[in-house]
């Protein structure tokens, strides 16, 4: 599977169109727009390939298991994206693990120390990966309307004393935009 090039937002918009998919979608309700798209493709978080005949973009992405001794992982139970110019502020259930896209240059740990960090702004120590595996899925893709994606999924499970600090029960993050501006707050449960 060869990834195809973009560089422009035109570029994209044709490229999306050539296989009908239809970008008037994109930046409506929960959907993410057009730029959010060319960005992930620019900084090497996902990319575009031809797959059976349909436009596919790939995602490398971590499940992180943080694990406590007594069996209970960390679950992000819910997430509130704050108003943009773009968007109005919304709330959403996840119920899922911490999950981070991986970059092209990023070998396993390092990925796992940068998405406990961005996601729960907790530091890591020592080693920390106690098991891994891998899958691979392809289904619609919920971000982005249209689109097929594959995911090639490495799922790794870490003890929680492999972080600085514990992490209470009910615990929330706040990531911003590089401008200040409030981005995403999660909520995370021991369940």
């Amino acid at each position: 599977m060869q990834s195809l090039s973009v560089t422009t937002p035109q570029e994209l918009s044709a490229l999306l169109t050539q296989y009908n998919v239809d970008v008037s979608r994109y930046g409506q309700g929960t959907a993410k727009t057009l730029a959010q798209l060319l960005k992930e493709l620019l900084e090497g978080e996902c990319s575009l390939a031809v797959l059976d005949g349909s436009l596919t973009r790939s995602v490398h992405v971590l499940m992180v298991a943080l694990t406590r001794e007594d069996g209970k992982r960390l679950t992000e139970t819910n997430q509130t994206f704050h108003a943009t110019p773009e968007r109005a502020e919304y709330s959403r259930q996840r119920n899922c693990l911490l999950a981070e896209k991986i970059l092209p240059e990023e070998d396993i740990t390092t990925a796992t120390c940068r998405a406990i960090q961005e996601e729960l702004g907790v530091a890591v120590k020592g080693n920390i990966i106690a098991s891994q595996s891998t899958d691979t899925e392809q289904k619609p893709s919920q971000s982005y309307p249209g689109l097929r994606c594959l995911y090639r999924t490495v799922r790794v499970t870490v003890l929680e004393k492999s972080l600085e600090r514990q992490i209470p029960d009910g615990y929330t993050f706040t990531e911003y935009f590089t401008n200040g501006q409030l981005r995403v707050t999660a909520t995370w449960h021991w369940l």
